[in-house]
Parts: C-alpha cells; sequence; structure tokens
C-alpha cells in the first residue's frame, strides 16, 4: 500500500476527516501520496507513453487538489500537469465495499484505462470505473477535472449491470449527461464554502444523479444497450414461467410493463417472433424429457400439458415441424 495511504471505511456515520481542503504538490511522489490519502493507493508516473507508462518523478509537474473527504467518499477537484496514476492492486474485502470512481473532465483531455477497455474524455465528458481494481488515469496535457469517489452500491443497481457501463465516455450529447456535468461543477465551487454534513449532502446528490444517467441508459427503451438488458429481462421470465399455459406476448408485456408492440419491437431482429421462441423453448424441453428414459412411463399428451401444449394434436404438429419426427416416433428411435 502506497504510504500515507488508508482504505476507506464504510461507516453508519459518515463523518468528515481532517484534511487540508486544498493542498497541492510540486512532484510526482508527494502528488501519489496525497491522491491516496483522499482516494485509494495510487502510483503516479510521467504518462509521456500509454504503451510505456514508468515511474519518475519530474521536477517540473505540479498538482493542486480542491476537495472533502468523508469516511466512505471523497470529491474534489485537480488542476494537474501531463502525467498518469495507476492502481496495480486491488482491494480486499476486508477493506470495505466496492468502490467506484467518477472521473469528470474540464480543461483538457483525460484518458480512463481499465480491464482492456479505454475511455477519451474530452472537456464536459465523464466515465466511472472500478477504483477498488488496477486502473490507470493518463493526462496527456495540463487538465482540471473532479473526481468523486464512493461506494459502488450507493447507485442502487445490479453490479453486472453497472459494470457494462463502467469505463465508457458519457458525452454531452444527451441532457442527463449534461446535467452530470454542471450539477458537478455547482457541487465543487459550493463546496469551497459550505460546511461537511452540506457538502457531504451535495456529493451524495451527485451519485444519485449519476445513478439515474445509468439506469436511463440500461432500462430506458431505444438504446441497444437498454433493448438488450429489456430482453435478457423478458428472455429470463419465459425460461421462468415456460410450463405456465398462459405465457403469451400479453402476459409478457404486462409483467414488464410495456406494450404488445413493444415487446415486439424488442425481437424484430431475431430470426423468430417472442411467440416462435416461445414455442420452440417448450418443444426443446419436451424433446429432453423424451430422451430421458426413466420418463418413458410419461404419457406424451401429459408431456405436452407439463409444456404448455394444451391440445396433443398441436404438440405433435408443432414437433414432427421441428425435428422430422412424431413425439412417438423420436421416443422410440432413442
Amino acid at each position: 500500500m502506497k504510504k500515507n495511504a488508508r482504505p476507506l471505511s464504510h461507516r453508519s456515520l459518515d463523518c468528515e476527516e481532517t484534511l487540508n481542503p486544498i493542498q497541492s504538490a510540486g512532484n510526482l511522489d508527494t502528488w501519489a501520496n496525497l491522491l491516496s490519502r483522499y482516494f485509494v493507493p495510487v502510483e503516479a508516473h510521467d504518462g509521456a507513453h500509454e504503451d510505456n507508462v514508468t515511474k519518475t518523478t519530474s521536477r517540473f509537474f505540479s498538482g493542486k487538489l480542491i476537495g472533502r473527504r468523508w469516511s466512505s467518499k471523497a470529491m474534489a477537484q485537480l488542476s494537474v500537469n501531463a502525467h498518469a496514476v495507476s492502481r496495480q492492486s486491488t482491494l480486499g474485502d476486508a477493506e470495505g465495499p466496492g468502490y467506484f470512481k467518477l472521473a469528470i473532465q474540464g480543461a483538457g483531455r483525460g484518458i480512463v484505462m481499465q480491464d482492456g477497455k479505454e475511455a477519451v474524455l474530452e472537456t464536459g465528458e465523464f466515465a466511472f470505473f472500478d477504483a477498488s481494481r488496477p486502473y490507470t488515469v493518463l493526462f496527456d496535457d495540463s487538465s482540471t477535472s473532479h473526481i468523486l469517489l464512493f461506494p459502488r452500491q450507493l447507485l442502487h443497481l445490479p453490479f453486472d449491470s453497472a459494470d457494462e457501463l463502467s469505463v465508457m465516455a458519457f458525452g454531452q450529447g444527451k441532457p442527463l449527461s449534461r446535467i452530470v456535468t454542471s450539477f458537478s461543477n455547482e457541487c465543487v465551487d459550493a463546496m469551497k464554502h459550505l460546511g461537511g454534513p452540506v457538502a457531504r449532502r451535495l456529493a451524495d446528490n451527485l451519485i444519485h444523479l449519476l445513478g439515474t444517467v445509468i439506469a436511463n441508459e440500461l432500462y430506458s427503451g431505444g438504446s441497444d444497450l437498454g433493448d438488450r438488458h429489456r430482453k435478457q429481462q423478458v428472455m429470463a421470465y419465459v425460461e421462468e414461467h415456460l410450463e405456465d399455459p398462459g405465457l403469451n406476448p400479453q402476459a409478457i408485456a404486462a409483467a414488464h410493463f410495456i406494450s404488445v408492440r413493444s415487446l415486439h419491437q424488442l425481437f424484430e431482429n431475431e430470426n423468430q417472433t417472442i411467440a416462435a421462441t416461445i414455442r420452440s423453448l417448450r418443444l426443446e424441453r419436451c424433446r429432453m424429457q423424451l430422451e430421458d428414459p426413466s420418463q418413458d412411463a410419461v404419457l406424451l399428451s401429459s408431456i405436452a400439458a407439463q409444456w404448455g401444449f394444451a391440445d396433443s394434436a398441436h404438440f405433435s404438429r408443432a414437433f414432427r415441424q421441428a425435428y422430422g419426427a412424431t413425439p412417438s416416433q423420436w421416443r422410440a428411435m432413442r
């Protein structure tokens, strides 16, 4: 762990820590120690080459930090020369919950790299990433940025879903993204004059706003990622209710609070409709049961009824169309 660095703790009382709200550094080692005290343990580099980030101490470096730190979160405005910071290790479970870092680019350009992904941030753009695991953030020129560190559970979103959008640049083309950048600017300016409890509430509001932006990307219709998540939810529901004879597009749409038309639009680029998908899955379950010797005593009509086929003749026709043999022939061929 970096010298003087202490992992953030997560306590019910989010107390402010007594750190100087305005600090500066004249070399990279001092800067790394300062960032480690405010956020998580990191090392500072010259960042001259993205593909060869080597540790160095530059006499020309200068950095300034204006921020606040609480027991489970921290927020600061950074003003720096070109450099990079890297986290090489992973926070253990004993050190608290996983943490996200939100990086909002002011002047200059920032590049966030983690897990083979890369987000290039121009002025007004932002990205979030997992601060508990290795990462590198590169500033290739004099830059300003806002950094917010917080427990990832404060987003109130499924971890896997949020991870899909990590290390992705959110631009200024969407109203909600612009609100995040604008509100962050207001927060940093206000924190210079506000007391600790009120400043902490502002940081909490920014976290909630980020969660709203992520949720909008994940679950709203019209975005590729949102449609993909909705489709995954629909398919999980279908798998869970395959034995229900009432499973149909109308029931699925009602269960997900969308129209039948919207449901069909989710699957318009697939090879088959949602109704055909349900039928295929049910036939597959029947085929598996027919191939199981322990099920030989079960009547074909019972197998059909178990998987939502109320009419045995319809089941036989559908099965033959799918597999080229009737259910009884398939069982005999086994």
